[in-house]
């Protein structure tokens, strides 16, 4: 597929955000209908799912195929896990701890791939500044006004480190190698949210901690488009054995940084990372 073909993908993405996904949230946000539960069933039991969760997961599931006829469609909602010639790998709301609170940190990640690929990737934040952030392989990044991102340098006395969602394991410890440093510490719930901050220069290094594809692969194609260092730890996602749907079930770690990072603060924070995946 060509650039062009992507950018008219792109385009159609854009209407069906507007069209669908759009009154979806606007139905849902800060109300009491969009009543939360856990999930009781199948390897994703008692994670948090929401009705805006599910109408989201439905909008794309079936407008999707539409705008690339015969393409598949994989999230964690889905029954069928197939990877096709062209798939989208999507997660109709990253953070839905954060939406169901009412809270903005949250958003909608959207990826395609072709032939074990990534060719185009978008991921909107209906409730920031900046309302998406979207790649075309080999053509970079670019924001809701198609201006071209590129890494922002240090404005910051302290560089902030982010990990995204917390965990224990590696939360705790990028706390304690943090405190006695000028280095500052943030967590967010929202993995999207989370590189939202960084494309806008307000965070200097983020680990991805621990998750599945449809969490980590956008931003993760979103970041090395822009001219962020990306580097997964330990386990690489790989396409090309279609019968191994092991990427689907298996957890990813990822660190994204800024390429002026300092050097020394750098190796120490990669090898915490290196050594609370293992």
């Amino acid at each position: 597929m060509d650039n062009l073909q992507i950018k008219q993908i792109h385009g159609q993405v854009l209407e069906l955000y507007t069209t669908s996904l759009l009154p979806i949230v606007r139905k849902y946000f800060g109300k009491e209908t969009n009543l939360a539960k856990e999930k009781q069933s199948d390897k994703y039991a008692n994670t948090l799912v929401t009705q805006a969760d599910l109408a989201m997961h439905t909008a794309l599931f079936e407008n999707l195929p539409k705008i690339l006829p015969g393409a598949s469609v994989i999230s964690e909602e889905c029954n069928d896990r197939t990877i096709t010639k062209y798939t989208f790998i999507i997660d109709p709301i990253d953070g839905t701890h954060t939406f169901a609170r009412n809270l903005d940190d949250w958003g909608i990640s959207i990826v395609l791939i072709e032939s074990g690929e990534v060719i185009y990737a978008v991921i909107f934040f209906p409730n920031c500044n900046t309302k998406y952030y979207y790649a075309i392989k080999g053509l970079g990044a670019f924001d809701s006004e198609d201006k071209k991102v590129s890494p922002r340098a240090f404005f910051k006395f302290k560089p902030t480190i982010v990990c995204a969602p917390f965990s224990r394991k590696t939360g705790r410890a990028l706390i304690e190698l943090t405190k006695n440093k000028m280095l500052s510490f943030k967590a967010y719930g929202s993995v999207v949210y989370a590189l939202y901050t960084q494309l806008r220069g307000g965070t200097d290094f983020l680990v991805f901690d621990h998750l599945n594809i449809w969490d980590v692969l956008g931003c993760a194609f979103i970041a090395e488009q822009t001219g962020l260092v990306v580097k997964w730890v330990g386990t690489k996602p790989n396409y090309e054995n279609k019968a191994n749907h092991d990427i689907l079930t298996q957890k990813y770690t990822l660190i994204t940084y800024k390429p002026d990072f300092d050097k020394n603060q750098l190796d120490d924070l990669v090898n915490m990372v290196n050594l609370t995946s293992e």
